[in-house]
């Protein structure tokens, strides 16, 4: 069993990785397993705590790993790289720390996917890494 405990950085814990408002919610197990615990560590070691060490601010992971009944209970994507332990889904205080983060990460960080999104007030930025996949875009989305 994957130790929720476990320190990925100086910043992230497993738990925050693993951590969903809406399975809590539900009562569902959101738990990694051993292979996607592998690549939640491997993303925050090369993209959110250098990301946030750059910022110099506390980085807000709403949504890390999902099942694959929560990805389809949130309405994510069949092949959402949430499901591997590969996305991570940041909450940012504004539209100028989303493009600070945005462009450090196409500037300095290995991604696969970015996407800056707004939903109602909110401002997200989603950041996958999966150094196996030739994926490489970046987007901007409203819902």
């Amino acid at each position: 069993m994957i130790n929720l405990d476990e320190q990925l950085s100086e910043n992230f814990t497993m738990r925050e990785m693993c951590y969903s408002e809406t399975a809590t919610a539900k009562m569902w197990l959101n738990v990694a397993g051993h292979r996607e615990a592998d690549n939640l560590r491997r993303l925050v070691r090369c993209t959110l705590q250098p990301l946030r060490d750059h910022l110099k601010t506390p980085l807000h992971v709403r949504s890390g790993y999902r099942t694959q009944q929560l990805n389809k209970h949130v309405g994510g994507a069949r092949n959402s790289l949430h499901l591997s332990g590969c996305a991570a889904d940041v909450k940012m205080a504004d539209w100028a720390m989303a493009f600070r983060a945005a462009s450090y990460v196409i500037d300095c960080l290995p991604f696969t996917e970015l996407i800056v999104s707004r939903k109602g007030l909110a401002i997200w930025l989603h950041i996958a890494y999966d150094p196996s996949s030739p994926k490489h875009t970046v987007s901007f989305k409203q819902y």
